[in-house]
C-alpha cells in the first residue's frame, strides 16, 4: 500500500489567522451595529422631516384655497421646492382638478406623499409631494464607506499586531528547539543548557535532547551502513557493467545474425522459386498442349508434383524464419468448422487406407458450426499433425476428435479443443520435450522419415500465434496423443464463405475487344519466356524488357496498357522503374503488377508504395496472371469448354472402366489420390482424358468431392 506523506502547516500562522479571525467578527459586528443604528436615525429623521413639512402646508394652503387665491397658491408651491427633499408639487381643488403642478429632475429614488386640505372642517383640496431619497442615500453611502475604512485599518493593525505577539512570545521559544538540535549535531558529547526560560516549554526542551541524542546515535550507525553500502554497490556495479558489456556484445552478435539469416533466407527464396517459376509454368504450359502423348503427359505431372513438393518444403523453411522474425500475421475469417473438418478427414481417411491404417474421425454433437478464426493456419496444424500421424503409425489407426466448450467470461467465445492420436510406436521422454523444436524428428529412425522437421514447430508457433496451447504425449510401444486448445469466436451462417469451383483453362480472348499491349519486365529469360508465351497464346500484344531501364524506353515508345514488372533486376530494378513510369506522360493510367519471389508479405507494402497496383507471387500460376489483368483491364476470356454430361445425374465410374487403364496409368492415379491433392489428381488425369473423357470426368467429380477413398477403392478392385 502507498503511503501519502503528511503535509506540513505553519502553527504559528493558524494562530495567527484565527486571533485575527475572531477579532474580524467582533470588528464587524460593531461596524455593522453602527451602520444598521445610523442608517435607521437618518431614516426617522427624513420621516419626520416629511410629516413637518405636510403638516405646515396643510394649515398654510387652507385659507389660501378656501378663497382661491391662485397666486399665494403658486407662491407657496415654489417655496416648498426650494427645500431640498422636495422635488415635485401639486395641488387640486375639492374636485380634484390641478391648480399647479411643478417638479424637478431628480437621482436616486423618490418618495410620494399625499394628503387633503381642509379649512373650517370643509375639504378645499389636495396635496401631493415628492421627496427626494437621495440625500438619504448619500448619507447611508458615506457611513458605509467610512464603516469599511475602519474595518480595513483595524483588520491590518489587528494582523500586524497578533504576528508580532505570536513571534514574540510563542514562535521564538519554538524556534530555540532548533537551535538546540543544531547544537547537538554540531557537538553531541557537549549539549547546551536549558533553550527556553518559560516553565511551559521546559518538558518538550527535554524530550528534544533525549530524541537528538537517539538520533545521533542511529545517525552515527547509519554512516557505518552506507559506507559499506557504498563498497557493495561499487563492486556490484561492476560486475553487472561488465554482465551488461557481455549481454550487449551477444546481443550485437545475434542481431547480425538474425539479419544474415533474413537475407540469406530472402536471397534463397528468390534464387530457388526463380527456377520453380519456369520449372511449374512450362509443365503447366505443356501440359495444355494437345499434341503431347500420354507419356509426355505423365511425366510433365510428375514434373509438377515434384515442384510442387520442394515448393512445400521451401514455404515450411521460410515460414519458420518469418516465425522468428515476427513477421507472420493472423487473417481471421468465418467459416464452417465441421466442414472443414470433415474435408480434411476424408483426405486422410483414403490416406491412412492406403497405408493399410484405421481412421476415424469423432465430432461432438454439441461442436460449434460456424466459428471465426485463422481458417488456413488452423488447417495447416491438422494437417501437420494428421500427416506425421499417418507417416510414423504402421499398424492400427489414426483418430481425429474435436468438440468446442463454451467460455464463461465471454458468450461470443467458444474453446476449440482438438485431439489427433495415433497408434504409433510412441515417444520416449526425452526426446518427447524437444518434440515441437525445429528440425526435430523425435524417436523417429532416419530410415523411415523424410521431410524438413520443422511442421511441429510451425504447428505450434501457429497456435500460439492464435492465442491457443499445443501439447504432446506419449508412451513407447502405445502410440501419441497430442492435443490443441483454441480461443476462436461465433460467427454466423451467412457470414461464413464457401467453396470456389474450379475454373477451366483460359484459350483466348473474347472477340470485339481492343489489341491489348502487354509489356513483360524480367531479367530472367527462361521466366520471360514463360509468361511471354502464355500472354500470347491467349492473344495478347507482348514485349519485353530485361530491366528497368529497357522498360522506360519501351514505355515511352509503345505506352502499353499493362506492364508485368519484377522487381529484382540489374541496372534498374523494379521499385525505382515504376517510380519513374508514374512520372512520364500516361504513367498514371498505366496498370503495374509487380512480380517478386520474395516469400515475405512485409515487402507488398514497399512494392506498392512504389507505385504497382497489385503484387503477384512467385511461382505463379496462369489462373493468377489472367485474374490480375481481368481485373485491372477488364480483359474478357474465352475457356476451354467442358464435356457435355447429360443433365441431371453426375457420371458414373465403374470398377471394369477404371481396370481397362493401362496399369502403369493406375498406378500414376493410385500416388495422386493417396497425396488428397485436387491439383495433383488432375495433372493425373490428363492422360486419362485422352484415352476416355467420361472416365476422366467421373473421376474429377469424385476427386471434387474428396472422395479420394472411392477413387482408391475403384483403383484396388
Amino acid at each position: 500500500m502507498r503511503v501519502t506523506p503528511n503535509k506540513t502547516v505553519s502553527l504559528s500562522r493558524r494562530l495567527s489567522l484565527a486571533l485575527v479571525s475572531v477579532i474580524t467578527l467582533i470588528v464587524v459586528l460593531v461596524a455593522t451595529g453602527f451602520y444598521l443604528y445610523t442608517a435607521a436615525e437618518l431614516e426617522r429623521n427624513f420621516t419626520r422631516k416629511e410629516e413637518e413639512t405636510l403638516s405646515y402646508l396643510d394649515g398654510t394652503l387652507g385659507r389660501v384655497m378656501w378663497y382661491f387665491d391662485h397666486d399665494t397658491v403658486t407662491r407657496v408651491a415654489k417655496t416648498v421646492l426650494r427645500d431640498d427633499l422636495v422635488v415635485g408639487v401639486t395641488i387640486r381643488d375639492e374636485q380634484n382638478k390641478s391648480i399647479i403642478s411643478i417638479s424637478e429632475q431628480s437621482r436616486g429614488d423618490v418618495l410620494v406623499r399625499t394628503r387633503s386640505i381642509h379649512f373650517a372642517d370643509s375639504l378645499v383640496g389636495e396635496l401631493e409631494l415628492v421627496f427626494s431619497r437621495a440625500h438619504l442615500t448619500d448619507a447611508l453611502t458615506s457611513i458605509l464607506l467610512i464603516s469599511l475604512t475602519v474595518w480595513l485599518l483595524a483588520i491590518l493593525s489587528i494582523g500586524v499586531l497578533t504576528n508580532l505577539f505570536i513571534r514574540k512570545f510563542f514562535r521564538g521559544p519554538l524556534m530555540s528547539f532548533t537551535d538546540l538540535a543544531e547544537s547537538y549535531r554540531r557537538n553531541p558529547e557537549s549539549p547546551p543548557s536549558n533553550a527556553t526560560r518559560f516553565l511551559e516549554f521546559q518538558p518538550i526542551e527535554n524530550v528534544v535532547k533525549i530524541l537528538a541524542n537517539d538520533v545521533f546515535l542511529k545517525l552515527r550507525e547509519l554512516d557505518d551502513h552506507r559506507r559499506n553500502l557504498e563498497t557493495t554497490v561499487a563492486e556490484r556495479t561492476h560486475d553487472l557493467q561488465i554482465a551488461r558489456n557481455e549481454a550487449e556484445a551477444a546481443r550485437a552478435k545475434a542481431e547480425v545474425a538474425n539479419q544474415a539469416k533474413s537475407t540469406f533466407l530472402a536471397n534463397m527464396s528468390h534464387e530457388l522459386r526463380t527456377p520453380l517459376v519456369a520449372i511449374l509454368g512450362f509443365s503447366e504450359l505443356l501440359g495444355y498442349d494437345p499434341d503431347s502423348t500420354t507419356a509426355q503427359r505423365e511425366k510433365l505431372a510428375v514434373i509438377r508434383r515434384g515442384g510442387k513438393h520442394l515448393l512445400d518444403m521451401i514455404n515450411d523453411v521460410l515460414d519458420l524464419s518469418k516465425i522468428d522474425a515476427g513477421r507472420v500475421e493472423l487473417e481471421p475469417a468465418d467459416f464452417d468448422l465441421p466442414r472443414m473438418l470433415q474435408d480434411i478427414g476424408l483426405m486422410f481417411e483414403g490416406r491412412a487406407e492406403s497405408a493399410g491404417l484405421r481412421f476415424e474421425l469423432e465430432l461432438d454433437p454439441a461442436l460449434a458450426q460456424y466459428v471465426k478464426t485463422d481458417a488456413g493456419k488452423l488447417r495447416q496444424v491438422l494437417i501437420n499433425l494428421l500427416g506425421n500421424a499417418v507417416k510414423f503409425t504402421g499398424e492400427g489407426g489414426v483418430s481425429l476428435r474435436a468438440r468446442t466448450l463454451p467460455m464463461a467470461d465471454d458468450p461470443s467465445m467458444v474453446t476449440l479443443q482438438i485431439e489427433v492420436e495415433d497408434s504409433g510406436p510412441g515417444i520416449a521422454p526425452e526426446p518427447l520435450e524437444r518434440v515441437f523444436d525445429p528440425f526435430v524428428q523425435a524417436g523417429r529412425s532416419k530410415s523411415e522419415t523424410k521431410g524438413t522437421g520443422l511442421g511441429l514447430a510451425i504447428s505450434k508457433s501457429f497456435v500460439d500465434l492464435m492465442g491457443g496451447g499445443i501439447g504432446a504425449e506419449s508412451e513407447i510401444g502405445k502410440g501419441s496423443l497430442f492435443s490443441v486448445d483454441l480461443p476462436v469466436a461465433l460467427a454466423e451462417a451467412a457470414e461464413a464463405g464457401g467453396v470456389e469451383a474450379p475454373r477451366p483453362a483460359v484459350r483466348g480472348l473474347e472477340p470485339g475487344q481492343p489489341p491489348w499491349r502487354i509489356l513483360v519486365v524480367e531479367d530472367n529469360p527462361d521466366n520471360r519466356l514463360l509468361l511471354s508465351t502464355l500472354l500470347a497464346l491467349a492473344g495478347f500484344e507482348i514485349r519485353e524488357a530485361e530491366n528497368g531501364e529497357e522498360a522506360i524506353a519501351l514505355f515511352e515508345q509503345w505506352q502499353p496498357h499493362f506492364i508485368w514488372m519484377d522487381m529484382r533486376m540489374p541496372v534498374m530494378n523494379g521499385y525505382d522503374a515504376t517510380r519513374r513510369i508514374r512520372t512520364l506522360p500516361g504513367g498514371n493510367t498505366v496498370k503495374i503488377v509487380a512480380l517478386t519471389a520474395s516469400a515475405f508479405k512485409q515487402q507488398r507494402e514497399a512494392i506498392l508504395q512504389a507505385g504497382c497496383d497489385d503484387v503477384i507471387h512467385k511461382p505463379f500460376k496462369a489462373d493468377e496472371i489472367f485474374d490480375a489483368m481481368a481485373q485491372k483491364l477488364g480483359v474478357r476470356y474465352r475457356y476451354e469448354e467442358a464435356a457435355a454430361e447429360p443433365a441431371g445425374a453426375p457420371v458414373e465410374v465403374t470398377a471394369e472402366a477404371v481396370a481397362a487403364l493401362p496399369e502403369e496409368l493406375r498406378d500414376t492415379l493410385r500416388d495422386a489420390a493417396v497425396t488428397l491433392s485436387n491439383e495433383a489428381f488432375d495433372d493425373a488425369l490428363v492422360p486419362v482424358r485422352a484415352r476416355d473423357p467420361a472416365l476422366a470426368d467421373g473421376l474429377a467429380d469424385l476427386a471434387q468431392n474428396f472422395r479420394f477413398d472411392r477413387i482408391l477403392e475403384l483403383l484396388d478392385e
